[in-house]
């Protein structure tokens, strides 16, 4: 779609993002002038099935979500086409501020982590799990409140959204953003909600930090190593890092889900209250980790 162009009652006024799934568009609504986010699926000829399933989902799980930290899906009823009716966001997602910034201060990650927890609670509540938390898909609004984006990968087992192949889609891409993936979904395992704690641990490190915990030159290399390998202490990049949160921070990229935060809400009151966090020695931890026992998990997991 062009600027200028119409979609049913809607003209588009600006390109916001094109992506490889879907386009992006502000939109006016010419029956009343609002402004509105539009969001249109590439279900051209040719297109990987998977996105058509993406798009059903985001569509089926926006109308019945509503909660202040993630984004408002406005249904519209019967469409000419698919796409998706948005609130108009203002402001900017955690990757493009954190390009600009390199890392962000202790204060604003406790505070955006604890909202993005809120969030995630509510989902888990209502039996979703989320599967796509990462920088790109959390929205810093102008007035400092986070909005979580993008419902196209949740599973929602409840009412039988979930993939057929739990692993990878239809074009062989997998299934949510290799980098911040929980090590149980690698293993195909998607029905538990604490691999979004996971993931939200791989982005707070990230934030505070400047980079993950895992590195490796292709993505299965780094997937592997969040199935074998201890993270990388965050004191090793910070040797003054706040022990209080490297605390909260390995906790939350535990491999085991049972070692892992259980809840959400468990998460946020450890980042609205740090000081009352029982520390262990992980917490004062700067030695990378050992190549030997991650070649011993991987070798007693070969033979098992």
């Amino acid at each position: 779609m062009k600027v200028g162009e119409r979609i049913d009652h809607y003209e588009v006024e600006a390109i916001l993002h094109r992506g490889a799934m879907a386009d992006l568009y502000r939109a006016r609504d010419l029956r009343n002038g609002r402004i509105v986010a539009l969001k249109v699926p590439r279900l051209g000829f040719g297109a990987d099935p998977v996105l058509f399933d993406c798009y059903k989902r985001e569509e089926a799980l926006g109308r019945r979500l509503r909660h202040p930290h993630i984004v408002a899906y406005l249904d519209e009823g019967a469409k000419s086409r698919p796409y998706l009716v948005m609130e108009f966001l203002e402001g900017r997602d955690l990757r493009d501020l954190l390009r600009e910034r390199g890392r962000f201060s202790y204060e604003e990650v406790r505070r955006w982590g604890a909202q993005v927890c809120d969030a995630l609670a509510y989902l888990h509540g209502q039996g979703v799990i989320y599967h796509d938390c990462k920088p790109e898909n959390l929205f810093l609004m102008r007035e400092g409140t986070i909005k979580l984006l993008d419902l196209g990968l949740a599973a929602w087992p409840e009412a039988g959204l979930q993939w057929v192949n739990p692993e990878v889609s239809a074009g062989g891409r997998p299934l949510g953003t290799p980098a911040y993936v929980a090590p149980e979904v690698l293993r195909g395992v998607r029905t538990d909600p604490r691999s979004d704690l996971y993931s939200l641990g791989l982005v707070l490190y990230e934030l505070l930090l400047g980079t993950l915990p895992f590195h490796g030159r292709r993505p299965e290399v780094v997937a592997r190593k969040r199935r074998y390998w201890e993270p990388v202490p965050p004191r090793y990049h910070q040797p003054s890092f706040f022990p209080e949160m490297q605390e909260i921070l390995l906790r939350a990229l535990e491999r085991d889900p049972e070692r892992r935060y259980q809840t959400a809400e468990a998460l946020a009151l450890d980042l609205a209250a740090p000081e009352r966090i029982a520390l262990t020695p992980r917490a004062f931890a700067h030695d990378p980790p050992s190549r030997w026992r991650a070649w011993l998990r991987w070798a007693a997991n070969a033979l098992s």
